[in-house]
């Protein structure tokens, strides 16, 4: 009677496992595509400098013509700022990351924009490293006490 349970249990989790579907990206292979543009070319000329365009499959996926994630509304002061961030952009859509937002720390690290001073949390990521010297330290000399154990226990064993 067990044997016919354990059966029917193993039977019955390998016909689960096989009609469970795999969890597939739809964007890994998808055709995504930047075109960067210049604002004075467009309706929200008023921003000035550049914006991107990410198109998936054809179709336009995202119209950004101002730097996301900050206060106000103004243009990437260069082509090439524009196309990093919407490399990145398109990094998070192309491995499902959604939705493909990103924040003032991604911008600060690519060099897009600078936050200015003050702006939260910000000077966690601005500030110099705190210098624990004393930290280091004790970590060493915990090493240096645990090898000098282990030392100590294995010449024991020897004898």
């Amino acid at each position: 009677m067990n044997l016919s349970k354990y059966i029917f249990i193993a039977t019955a989790g390998i016909f689960s496992l096989m009609s469970c579907e795999e969890n597939k990206n739809p964007y890994q292979t998808a055709d995504i595509q930047i075109k960067v543009f210049s604002n004075d070319s467009t309706a929200d000329s008023s921003l000035g400098g550049f914006g991107y365009n990410i198109y998936l499959s054809g179709t336009m996926y995202v119209h950004q013509p101002h730097i996301p994630a900050i206060n106000g509304n103004q243009g990437f002061k260069t082509a090439g700022d524009a196309e990093k961030t919407a490399g990145l952009t398109m990094y998070k859509i192309r491995n499902n990351i959604m939705p493909p937002s990103l924040s003032v720390f991604e911008l600060d690290s690519l060099g897009v924009y600078d936050a200015p001073p003050g702006t939260p949390g910000m000077e966690k990521v601005k500030a110099e490293p705190e210098k624990n010297y004393w930290l280091i330290a004790a970590g060493i000399i915990g090493l240096l006490v645990i090898a000098g154990i282990m030392f100590l226990a294995v010449k024991k064993q020897k004898k």
